[in-house]
């Protein structure tokens, strides 16, 4: 199976929200977000299926992610409620693309509403390399994690933020990744050189803009965690969302 794009098209309002490109994420600080939603339609085009919102927090790799039943802002609202809630840091600015899910007036006047208020820009249309670190979340955290299979029930959506719950404690305060810092070419080779592995975590932890009583509100978390224990309740959830799948 392979997974379907359902970006479509929404002028008018786009054109008064900003473009941010691929080049302009250096030196981001955590809060900076970018959004996008991956279907759950199981290799057919429809939009009668459901939807993961993910977001990812630029500077950290930092990945939060909510089932949805539909891509109507309502749910776009919750699940962006929800995730407010899970992270650790404070929501300063939301890039997603140019999907209708999205470029609506319902996300302008969210943003408009919070206090602080939310920055909100979009990628140029085409353009997936402007939203290039939550796509890359969409295929590591939730293509590998649950497939391209359908999932449309009321019971699969619950399992599925069960898992994602779950996941996300693994994948944010343990998990380590690398960032890319410098690429040089030599003819036709290539060297990539990278940072030290990091966990979203430790990255936060390792801020100089992070308050204190943030950091200590991760090290307790952490601390309370047992990653044994998380990767067992990984896999119970993941079977329970295959026996879904094959009833």
């Amino acid at each position: 199976l392979r997974g379907h794009c359902y970006t479509r098209p929404n002028g008018g309002l786009k054109e008064s929200i900003p473009v941010r490109t691929f080049g302009e994420w250096q030196d981001c600080s955590p809060g900076d977000c970018q959004v996008d939603t991956v279907g759950h339609d199981g290799g057919m085009l429809s939009t009668e299926c459901s939807f993961t919102l993910c977001l990812t927090d630029v500077y950290s790799g930092w990945t939060e992610r909510y089932a949805m039943q539909n891509r109507a802002f309502k749910w776009v609202h919750m699940g962006l409620e929800v995730i407010r809630a899970s992270i650790p840091f404070t929501l300063r600015h939301l890039h997603p693309d140019n999907g209708s899910e999205f470029i609506n007036y319902g996300l302008v006047d969210y943003c408009k509403g919070q206090v602080p208020v939310i920055g909100l820009s979009r990628s140029r249309a085409g353009k997936k390399n402007d939203n290039c670190h939550v796509e890359q979340k969409n295929f590591d955290t939730v293509r590998k994690l649950v497939g391209y299979a359908r999932y449309s029930t009321q019971e699969m959506l619950a399992t599925l933020n069960d898992l994602y719950a779950v996941h996300g404690l693994l994948l944010n305060y343990f998990y380590p990744s690398q960032e890319l810092i410098m690429k040089t070419r030599s003819g036709s080779k290539v060297t990539k050189k990278y940072d030290p592995p990091q966990s979203p975590a430790d990255r936060l932890l390792g801020h100089p803009a992070v308050e204190e009583h943030i950091k200590q509100v991760i090290r307790a978390k952490r601390q309370s965690l047992d990653p044994l224990d998380l990767s067992a309740r990984v896999d119970s959830l993941s079977t329970k969302l295959m026996r879904l799948l094959s009833q």
